[in-house]
């Protein structure tokens, strides 16, 4: 899903036009300035502290335990059944499955969007990003998106993305996890 997001976005974003009148400013000459590498560190740095933060307080949580096939953060009644009365899922030897990747899938995902449309800045080169319908499309279906199967999850989605359960207020904790890193990806932006 992360490649998905990703070829989308890129995409779509670089269908910005250029702006309607000529700036008497000259453009980067080349990919490396010390304001664009600082603004893309910046970035980095931000989605690594959100990222990070998400992983360890996760560990935090009165429910958290290291995942096994039946372990269910959901519901724990079911945190005492024994692997023999539970085969919905088979062992998993990569680890995939786990709470620490439910949180750091689910930051990273809106961390795309987030610095997509922090990057879409516009003037003076180009046009503004909401002027880009494709990619205004884009980045709401995406959203949209990644807010019901974070918030809402389903049986098939998250057997396919191999996503597992965690308890309703761990989801609103991403959340406000997600919204103060959009805040803090764009003030830093625009400084």
């Amino acid at each position: 899903i992360d490649l998905a997001i990703i070829l989308f976005i890129v995409f779509t974003m670089s269908l910005n036009a250029a702006w309607k009148e000529l700036d008497p400013q000259k453009p980067p000459s080349g990919l490396i300035s010390a304001s664009l590498i600082c603004s893309v560190l910046s970035q980095i740095c931000i989605s690594a502290v959100f990222q990070t933060t998400g992983f360890f307080m996760v560990k935090q949580q009165t429910w958290y335990e290291v995942w096994t096939p039946n372990s269910d953060a959901c519901s724990p009644s079911k945190l005492n059944l024994t692997l023999e009365n539970n085969n919905t899922y088979p062992y998993d030897e990569k680890n995939i499955r786990n709470y620490e990747n439910i949180t750091v899938f689910f930051i990273s995902c809106f961390q795309y969007l987030i610095v997509a449309i922090v990057f879409c800045k516009g003037k003076p080169f180009r046009q503004p990003g909401y002027k880009n319908y494709p990619f205004v499309v884009t980045v709401i279906l995406l959203h949209t998106f990644m807010f019901f199967i974070m918030m809402f999850p389903a049986e098939v989605i998250d057997q396919a993305l191999q996503l597992v359960c965690v308890p309703y207020n761990w989801r609103l904790t991403m959340l406000f996890l997600i919204l103060l890193n959009a805040v803090v990806s764009l003030v830093t932006e625009t400084i």
